[in-house]
Order: C-alpha cells, then sequence, then structure tokens
C-alpha cells in the first residue's frame, strides 16, 4: 500500500513521475492450438516430394544432375571373397594340430596318482608304543598315529624264497678263470724295426741305403785338357793301331773313286818368325785405345740443293704443342702396335698397352692416334697433321 504524501508548509510541491508498465513473461505460458501446430511443424522436417520419372529427366536435362542413386550391378558369379581364398603350399606336412594324429590324454598321464591322505586320529586317542617308539601290532591290527593299521604275524602272500647259487657261481668263475688262463698273447711280429725304417724312409731300410754310393764327380777341364794332350803325344801310335785293325777301306769303293789325291803344301818356312814380326809391330793396348779416342766423330751434311719455297712447303709451325704431352708416330703390326709419345719435359717414351703414361694406362692404340685412361676418363692422342 502506498503511503499518503505528507506536504510540508512553506515547501514546494514535489511532483513524483508516474512508472512505465513492464510486461514479464510467464514461465509457463499458455499456448493456443496455432502454437502447437506452428511449433509440431517446426520440430518435424518436411520430407520432399517423391520426383516423378517426367520431373528427373526434366531436372537432368536443365541442370545435368540424375537425382536417383545409380543401380548397382550384381557380383560376378566368379568372384572369390579374400576370406575364401586360399593358397597352395609346399609346406610340410604337420601333425601337431590334428587331433587324430594326436596321443590319447590317458598317455600323458605319466605321473604316478599320490595315494589319499588319511585323516588324522581323533583328540584323545591313545596308541600303545614299544620301547622302540612303534605302535605294538595286534592280531586285529593296531591303528598308528600315521594313518595305517598294523597286524601281527606273517601276511597271507610271502614272496618266495633266494635260490642259493653261491656255490654255481663260484664255480663258474673258476671256470672263466681257467679258460682266461688257457689265452696267450701273440709274440711281437719279427721285422718290426725294419719295417719301421721303411715306412720313414721311402721304402727301403737303413742297410739298403748304405749300400749306394754317389757318382763319381765329373771330370774338370782341365783333366780333359791333359788327357786330350797325353792322347795328341801318341797320335802315332793310335794311328798305327788304328789302322792295324781297320777293315780295307777300298772294299766298298765306287767307280769314281780315285787311286790317289794330290799331297797338300806344307807349311811355309819362317812362319814363326812372321808372327814375331808382327807382334812387336804391334801398338800397345794404351796406345789403341788413346788414338781411338782422338778421332772425333764427323757429321756429314749432303749438298742437296734446295729452295725456300721447298722448305717452307715442308716445314708445319706450331704442329704440336711442346708444353703436353704428343703422339709422334705408330709403328708395328695391327695385332701388336706400338707408339713413340713425346712427353712435356721433352723425353721420348716408347709405349704398348698396358703402360702407364702421364698418370694413366693405354687402352688402345690405332693407326694415327693413341687412347689412355686417367681418372676414369678416356683422353686421346692424335697424330700431328
Amino acid at each position: 500500500m502506498a503511503e499518503p504524501e505528507v506536504q510540508l508548509p512553506n515547501e514546494p510541491k514535489v511532483t513524483t513521475p508516474a512508472e512505465p508498465e513492464v510486461q514479464t513473461a510467464a514461465l509457463d505460458p499458455v499456448l493456443t492450438p496455432e502454437d502447437t501446430a506452428v511449433l509440431e511443424a517446426l520440430s518435424e522436417p518436411a520430407l520432399p516430394a517423391p520426383l516423378s520419372d517426367a520431373d528427373i529427366e526434366a531436372k537432368y536435362a536443365a541442370d545435368g544432375i540424375w537425382a536417383r542413386a545409380p543401380q548397382v550391378p550384381p557380383a560376378p558369379a566368379g568372384v572369390v571373397n579374400l576370406e575364401n581364398l586360399y593358397l597352395t603350399s609346399i609346406d610340410p606336412v604337420s601333425t601337431a594340430t590334428d587331433a587324430v594324429a594326436l596321443p590319447p590324454v590317458v598317455a600323458f598321464e605319466t605321473d604316478k596318482v599320490l595315494s589319499s591322505i588319511a585323516s588324522p586320529a581323533a583328540a584323545g586317542t591313545r596308541f600303545v608304543l614299544d620301547d622302540n617308539g612303534l605302535v605294538m601290532p595286534t592280531v586285529a591290527g593296531a591303528l598308528s598315529p600315521d594313518g595305517f593299521t598294523v597286524y601281527l604275524g606273517r601276511p597271507p602272500l610271502v614272496p618266495p624264497a633266494t635260490l642259493a647259487r653261491a656255490t654255481a657261481a663260484a664255480e663258474d668263475a673258476g671256470i672263466e678263470q681257467n679258460v682266461l688262463a688257457e689265452f696267450r698273447p701273440q709274440p711281437r711280429p719279427a721285422g718290426l724295426l725294419e719295417r719301421a725304417e721303411r715306412v720313414r724312409l721311402g721304402g727301403l731300410s737303413k742297410s739298403e741305403l748304405a749300400a749306394f754310393r754317389p757318382a763319381l764327380r765329373p771330370q774338370s777341364v782341365q783333366e780333359r785338357a791333359e788327357q786330350a794332350a797325353a792322347a795328341a803325344l801318341n797320335t802315332d801310335d793310335a794311328v798305327n793301331e788304328a789302322l792295324a785293325t781297320a777293315a780295307d777301306p777300298f772294299v766298298t769303293a765306287t767307280q769314281l773313286a780315285i787311286t790317289s789325291s794330290y799331297r797338300p803344301g806344307g807349311r811355309p818356312q819362317g812362319f814363326a818368325q812372321i808372327v814375331q814380326r808382327a807382334l812387336r809391330t804391334a801398338p800397345a793396348p794404351e796406345t789403341r785405345v788413346a788414338s781411338a779416342a782422338a778421332i772425333a766423330p764427323r757429321t756429314v751434311t749432303p749438298q742437296i740443293p734446295s729452295r725456300a719455297s721447298v722448305a717452307k712447303a715442308a716445314t708445319t709451325n706450331n704442329a704440336i704443342n711442346l708444353r703436353q704431352i704428343n703422339l709422334i708416330g705408330v709403328y708395328g703390326k695391327p695385332s701388336n702396335r706400338r707408339a713413340l709419345v713425346r712427353l712435356s719435359n721433352g723425353r721420348y717414351k716408347k709405349v704398348v698397352l698396358g703402360d702407364r703414361i702421364d698418370g694413366g694406362v693405354v687402352s688402345a692404340i690405332g693407326e694415327a692416334e693413341l687412347r689412355y685412361t686417367k681418372r676414369g676418363r678416356d683422353l686421346v692422342l692424335k697424330m700431328p697433321r
């Protein structure tokens, strides 16, 4: 309830402005049937109406888009699914996963089953024990603390007595010893040392090797010369002996054989004096060497008329670069060619296939060129024109 306004005396009258009217929405508004229909229409999306064949063809003619999904062709009959694909192999047949080939389960039960453990005796049970601490057996059977029964007397089934075979075993041992006593080792084979020597010395014994003697040393040159000189002194005796023992040489003579031959001329008189005179007049070896060294070689230049034009035509200036390697000439057969090369230092060298030159290896020699490989590169030297 609004309080009444109190106006004091001598105070101006104050007018309070009116508050604006504010509309507030209710938390639970009341919807009309029209609002409910609108909300239901908005909550459910409207599906487009299905197009007819004529509408689809008209749309395809306008924008080139076919409104229906393409039909999926049926799968061919011969296609095999990857899950059903099986590739043949040559792996060995293994029976590890074959249930038929596996042994039965009973075969794996090789361990013995443990006996059942007896229940302990009831509390307060007393056992009759002897001086050794064992249960005293009875005919009816006495229960032991371990759970088994002890009977007094022999069991109904007794193993047979062991046969006494000590005497038979001793007799057999005596027979075996007598049989072994009859054996004697074989004597050592004869000639064992000789056979060992033959194996070690290549099939010969020491006595056989001692019988060999080295061949005599051949005669030296001096001994042969002495024998030849001694034989020359006895030439007359040898000739007479040969003539005496020789057959008649004219037995097999032909019709063209001569009856006598001319006697050769005798040695000239004074031959020894001529040799001595030549030795005296011959110069000394030092003189011959000095005279030969004193003669200087002479260069002979042929006098051939030449013109300036001919010499100029026969001369080519700057044909080769003297600072580089140049091919001077090629000679030899095609199967075995050789080349003459001038090096950059002015020296000449003859090379064949496989020789090293300028840090490379000669690989081919042609009629007018030479090829060599250097650092993986193929270089060519050609004859100057």
